[in-house]
């Protein structure tokens, strides 16, 4: 019986692929756009004329993502929408723009924009002890708090000094902790009690529990609940009508939640999350859309819907303070993403400040890094932003340099690697994988299986820098 439904459940999802549902009416240039994002997903790396050129679909059939949501974003509207697969495969439930998907992460942004709503009343400062604000748990003195103190800055750019872990998920039949429980570390919260490990403002370190003491910070100052409090502050003023905060999920978004799938489009069980402002935002790509627009909109023309453009103006930073999102100054732009991951959904958005466009993505699996970078550079290409786009080289037809010098053996990332000029050609080997490499420069080689950039520096041959396919600079060393 098992063998007969993996059988049935591998010819659904396949044939879920064959087409995409658009939900929202599109202009003809938009449903274009739309199209040549989603049928031209390639490296970051790339020979000229020798890369064939996936589709979203050809990735979520590779990679088993059940169901997709992807909105575009553009000048204070939803330009597009499209749908992809199945919010449940059991029950054959196709994605719509309706379905609910666990934000993780990307809850935090949307969190920090609340507290920087309460900085704009006057009820919160940004850059004071937040023990002058907790009630029911505060801070606790340490060596670190000697000189430094948490501020509401250093919760939301993850530089307060608070440890890294991620809370545990209840079932529907646990008792779950409150945000106090957890943060001491009292049952029935499973985890640890959120410490500062450094001193804070001393440097970055990605930190769940500390957006956790925002959580707590804005119940106490508000009086309310965490989840009335981003539904006042945010949520409604955003027009996020198919999202909530609410756990267990909110009754009326029950039956458009979509299930989670792991790795090996395994389903996971329902589990409800203690903590909210940290991951536990449901919500709809379109809804993720509107906060975006309306976060932009109050940046650009001063609508103050959610934000004054004084805050808004430091949450998009040119120096990149990491006040709601990770930011990159480019040239007069400036980039900002996030991501967010829970058990069984991953989700993402990138956008230009400048361009007053983003992209949202969210989906019902784990196995999403690889295809969310593909359309991360699609959406750079097709809108013309200058940054992020794949690099499609020619084969360099000139003196290389001497390829006897640079057959050597280095250490990389923990893996060993080899060069080797052949008969055939020049070769790279990574632990027990070959790649033929093709020069584009004088000392630059790319490895188009895998989407690798090899450039060896001739004054230094003991070290060689490698450009990876997420478009990170790694180095490798000789053994």
């Amino acid at each position: 019986m098992r063998i007969i439904y993996a059988l049935l459940t591998s010819l659904l999802v396949s044939s879920c692929y064959v087409a995409a549902k658009q939900e929202l009416q599109d202009t003809d240039n938009q449903s274009s756009r739309a199209n040549n994002i989603e049928q031209n997903l390639t490296p970051i790396y790339s020979i000229k004329g020798k890369t064939p050129r996936k589709s979203i679909q050809d990735f979520m059939q590779r990679d088993k993502i059940p169901g997709l949501s992807m909105t575009f974003i553009d000048k204070g509207q939803i330009a597009w929408t499209r749908t992809y697969g199945y919010s449940n495969l059991e029950n054959k439930t196709k994605v719509t723009k309706d379905t609910v998907f666990a934000a993780g992460s990307v809850s935090k942004p949307v969190s920090a924009t609340a507290a920087l709503a309460l900085v704009d009343q006057g009820v919160l400062t940004l850059d004071s002890d937040v023990n002058q604000y907790l009630k029911g748990w505060t801070v606790p003195e340490n060596e670190y708090t000697k000189n430094e103190k948490v501020t509401l800055r250093r919760l939301i750019s993850h530089t307060a000094g608070f440890n890294r872990y991620f809370h545990s998920r209840y079932s529907p039949k646990e008792q779950m902790p409150t945000v106090e429980q957890m943060l001491s570390g009292e049952a029935p919260s499973k985890d640890q009690p959120a410490k500062l490990i450094y001193e804070p403002g001393y440097g970055y370190k990605y930190s769940n529990p500390g957006y956790l003491v925002l959580e707590e910070l804005l119940t106490d100052v508000t009086q309310q609940s965490f989840v009335e409090t981003l539904d006042e502050l945010v949520l409604k003023p955003s027009g996020m009508s198919h999202s909530s905060f609410q756990q267990p999920i909110a009754a009326h978004l029950k039956d458009k939640k979509a299930t989670g799938y792991s790795a090996n489009q395994k389903p996971y069980p329902y589990r409800a999350y203690s903590f909210k402002a940290l991951g536990g935002l449901w919500a709809t790509s379109n809804d993720l859309g509107r906060w975006l627009i309306t976060l932009l909109n109050d940046h650009h023309a001063g609508t103050n819907t959610l934000l004054s453009q004084k805050l808004t103006n430091q949450i998009f930073d040119q120096d990149g303070n990491r006040l709601s999102f990770a930011l990159w100054a480019w040239k007069d732009d400036i980039v900002f993403r996030h991501t967010g991951h829970n058990p069984g959904f991953t989700s993402f958005v990138f956008g230009s400040v400048n361009n007053q466009q983003a992209i949202v993505v969210m989906t019902n699996s784990d196995n999403t890094q690889d295809l969310f970078d593909h359309i991360q550079r699609a959406v750079a290409e097709e809108y013309q932003w200058d940054y992020f786009r794949p690099e499609a080289y020619d084969v360099y037809q000139g003196e290389t340099i001497d390829l006897l010098k640079i057959s050597r053996q280095f250490e990389w990332n923990g893996n060993y690697m080899n060069f080797s000029d052949e008969e055939d050609g020049f070769y790279m080997q990574i632990n027990n994988e070959r790649f033929l490499l093709v020069p584009i420069a004088k000392n630059q080689f790319l490895s188009p299986d895998n989407s690798l950039k090899i450039i060896f520096d001739e004054d230094n041959l003991d070290q060689v820098t490698i450009w990876k396919a997420n478009g990170d600079r790694t180095t490798a060393n000789r053994m």
